[in-house]
């Protein structure tokens, strides 16, 4: 007979999400007269971000603005038990010398598996990859 245990948990975090809620944010804009533009809804710090601008016009504080971790952990674990039984009646067939033999076995399992997500993965805001 033996048995074992085994557990494990990955816990993974992910950076640079976008988040769709603030990508939205960041293109409603108010135009002031002299051509500056803030965001409509200031919430968050929202900062204004030019998606259509030349290559590298996006400054670090909108990066900042618009991007998010998000995590998410696996927990398994598997339980198992085994046993056997195995020996030989004492006789054997006219045809053989060796007696007749036999096995008998059982064996139990239990797997668990869990996913968790926080709650910013859970919403659906995340884009990309991550996104629902």
């Amino acid at each position: 007979m033996f048995g074992a245990y085994g557990e494990s948990e990955n816990t993974q975090t992910i950076f640079g999400y976008f988040l769709n809620s603030r990508v939205r944010q960041s293109l409603l804009v108010n135009r002031a007269p002299n051509g500056t533009a803030t965001c409509q809804n200031t919430a968050n710090g929202c900062v204004v971000a030019n998606l259509f601008g030349a290559a590298g016009t996006i400054q670090p504080e909108a990066v900042d603005f618009l991007t998010e971790s998000a995590t998410s952990t696996v927990r398994t674990s598997l339980a198992q038990a085994r046993g056997t039984i195995s020996g030989d009646f004492g006789m054997a067939p006219l045809w053989s010398e060796d007696p007749i033999s036999f096995a008998v076995g059982a064996e139990y399992r239990k797997y668990n598996a869990a996913q968790s997500s926080d709650t910013l993965t859970q919403s659906g805001d995340l884009g990309g990859a991550g996104g629902a």
